[in-house]
């Protein structure tokens, strides 16, 4: 364990979309962690763009407006979950619209 208070947190540079007492909805613009990059790439931009998560505010540590240091583990968790969601919409099947002749109603 290091001793460094960063030590489990990563670089990130954001967009804050909406705040509430306990939470931030961001909008993630660039990470300095590989870890973090790599897992974005993993799922890819069709599926993580736009990166936008909630995340506690407890998780932040020296944040300002638009850059700080974030708990990597929650993040990357928060990012796995996003993808996750997703990914199971986008292979959702879609219904079948059906297109009613001019004239006729539904019964």
């Amino acid at each position: 364990m290091s001793s460094d208070p960063l030590y489990y947190h990563s670089k990130i540079y954001f967009e804050v979309l909406k705040v509430t007492k306990k939470a931030v909805l961001i909008d993630l613009k660039d990470c300095n962690d590989s870890r973090v990059i790599d897992l974005l790439n993993y799922y890819g931009e069709d599926v993580m763009s736009p990166v936008q998560v909630w995340v506690p505010k407890s998780w932040f540590k020296g944040a300002d407006k638009n850059n700080g240091w974030i708990w990597r583990e929650g993040f990357m968790k928060n990012l796995e979950k996003l993808a996750e969601k997703r990914l199971t919409k986008k292979l959702e099947p879609k219904p079948e619209l059906k297109k009613i002749p001019k004239g006729e109603t539904l019964h």
